[in-house]
């Protein structure tokens, strides 16, 4: 069993929750493992040059698992190793949506029959600087020749670059930074080819 250990740290506030989706309170705040694979899914879907969709299911069924026949569960695990982590002091009130007031002063205000605006409210996020770590398992024998382990790290590395996590990634919350890649020290320069 192969493993990888991602030490990360958020740059931009993370609204992320478990089963609560509108967390009100530090415990109902929660990285979770298949919110990460989703969006290295798509960030991996993003990056081939494959025009036949046929061909891209197969190969993204290989990786990361499917529901057809024999295609099965995904070849690689992650896990959070600190996600129990999150405590009052990781999380506090962002505004999802500066460019909204809260109040009747709001642009929105004149569409609306209440006249109030109730898109400006702060959310419960987690805040930036918090570190957590995250960790890949994987065997060689599962991995499909053409997705090696470095290109599982490299894909990561192309997730904490191009993506965020939890809502309002496109605007650019949940964005983080790999600061440590298996206990080594990450530089601010990143080689996202694999070696051949």
């Amino acid at each position: 069993m192969n493993q990888l250990f991602f030490q990360c740290r958020a740059i931009t506030p993370m609204f992320m929750a478990g089963a609560d989706n509108k967390a009100r309170q530090a415990s109902a705040l929660e990285l979770r493992a298949p919110s990460i694979k989703g969006v290295m899914r798509f960030w991996w879907r993003a990056a081939q040059a494959e025009s036949d969709i046929a061909i891209l299911k197969r190969k993204e069924a290989a990786i990361f698992g499917g529901t057809g026949e024999r295609e099965g569960k995904s070849k690689f695990s992650i896990r959070i190793l600190n996600s129990a982590g999150i405590g009052v002091g990781d999380c506090r009130e962002y505004k999802p949506l500066p460019h909204h007031t809260g109040n009747s002063s709001c642009f929105c205000v004149q569409k609306q029959v209440e006249k109030r605006c109730s898109k400006g409210r702060p959310q419960l996020a987690i805040t930036t600087d918090h570190i957590f770590s995250v960790a890949f398992s994987n065997s060689f024998e599962l991995l499909p020749q053409d997705f090696t382990q470095e290109h599982l790290k490299s894909l990561f590395t192309l997730t904490a670059i191009l993506g965020g996590l939890g809502k309002r990634s496109r605007r650019g919350f949940g964005s983080f930074q790999i600061t440590q890649v298996n206990g080594q020290s990450q530089s601010v320069a990143v080689d996202l080819n694999p070696p051949s």
